[in-house]
């Protein structure tokens, strides 16, 4: 079966007031940096950097859809990350950076929270790193 009417739509007018998907990302566009990666663990720098720039592309989605709000967004995020020993991000905390408590901050969590970092260790990690976005 067909899926849905993909009637050549370019994505105008089709949007809904109070999207709950407010941490999905959007078209992805503009400079998404990883810096200052940290980690205390089993899970090596290297390792987690190869997994967030696998993941770029959805945050610079998550850009993309801040920046349609506001085109002036720009700034660091900088998180926490809890890695277990198979690979997944239990849990994501928010703590520091410039972007206040905006939509572009709920997805970059998600956007965390859903990697799956191949090459993860015992003991479990926490690691944290900056999020920096630009145009």
């Amino acid at each position: 079966g067909a899926a849905g009417t993909a009637a050549g739509s370019d994505g105008a007018g089709g949007t809904k007031p109070a999207d709950p998907s407010a941490a999905q990302p959007g078209a992805p566009a503009g400079i998404v940096e990883f810096l200052a990666i940290h980690s205390a663990g089993g899970t090596t720098d290297v390792v987690l950097k190869a997994a967030l720039d696998k993941a770029k592309t959805r945050f610079r989605g998550c850009y993309g859809k801040a920046l349609a709000n506001d085109p002036s967004t720009q700034g660091t995020l900088k998180l926490r990350a809890t890695i277990a020993t198979d690979g997944v991000v239990e849990k994501v905390d928010v703590i520091g950076g410039n972007l206040g408590l905006s939509p572009l901050v709920q997805c970059s969590v998600a956007t965390t929270k859903s990697l799956k970092i191949v090459g993860a260790a015992a003991p479990a990690t926490k690691a944290t790193f900056d999020v920096k976005f630009s145009k």
